[in-house]
């Protein structure tokens, strides 16, 4: 089970300009204390990915989403609260973006999955 500072630790080795952006003094995801959960986590990555995305080198891109991956598998497993943040702080929050159609290509199945239901305007029951 991995905790909320080794995912962070692992985000920020993929993709090393989150750190700062995670410092920012205006980050509301962090605590006065410095905790925070998978869900404020993924909400500010998921941010920092939109206005990044163009910046990441393709060995990046790659990465970062093989890891999504990776703890959205957790879901069948016994880390149910890591799955859902990355399914519902990172991965819908990227949906229905000028980048959507970009990212759909580095997504695992499970991560596509959900994307493909959400990634449309009127959301994921409109068929």
């Amino acid at each position: 089970m991995l905790t909320t500072a080794e995912v962070m630790s692992k985000l920020q080795s993929i993709a090393p300009g989150f750190g700062e952006y995670w410092n920012d003094p205006e980050n509301l995801f962090r605590a006065d204390d410095g905790s925070f959960t998978f869900h404020g986590m993924f909400v500010e990555f998921s941010h920092y990915v939109r206005e990044e995305f163009e910046l990441l080198d393709e060995a990046t891109r790659v990465q970062l989403f093989q890891f999504a991956e990776e703890c959205a598998a957790h879901r069948q497993r016994s880390d149910t609260e890591l799955s859902n943040a990355v399914y519902t702080c990172f991965i819908e929050n990227l949906t229905n973006e000028p980048i959507s159609a970009q990212i759909r290509s580095y997504l695992g199945p499970k991560s596509l999955a959900l994307f493909d239901a959400w990634d449309n305007p009127a959301g994921p029951d409109a068929a």
